[in-house]
């Protein structure tokens, strides 16, 4: 066996970003990188993170509490909610539906 067991908390996060309406803690275990975004309401990412364009990325997350849209750039929407796991494609906006602060996990390979 190559690899030892490892556990880690997003409370100890290895880095930390603060951005509008945004806080993402990021972690990384066995090639592999997870963040927890926790986005506040009235977040959009092409508002606040997008400078009015398309997320070219991949999401694999789960979400743990909130509401989220997801648009993708051909109309196609989809909502996802507390308890839902989701894969977004490339070339998408999201935003926070409602109130509450939607916080999600999140992996990709590093």
């Amino acid at each position: 066996m190559t690899e030892t067991p490892h556990v880690q908390s997003f409370d100890a996060a290895e880095e930390s970003r603060e951005l509008e309406r945004c806080r993402v803690d990021l972690i990384r275990l066995g090639g592999i990188s997870f963040d927890r975004a926790t986005f506040e309401p009235g977040w959009r990412w092409s508002e606040h993170a997008g400078q009015g364009g398309s997320c070219q990325e991949r999401h694999v997350g789960y979400l743990i509490s909130g509401r989220m849209r997801f648009r993708m750039d051909d109309g196609t929407e989809v909502d996802a909610q507390a308890g839902d796991v989701y894969l977004i494609p490339p070339w998408h906006d999201a935003w926070v539906v409602g109130n509450e602060p939607c916080v999600a996990p999140r992996s990709r390979l590093s």
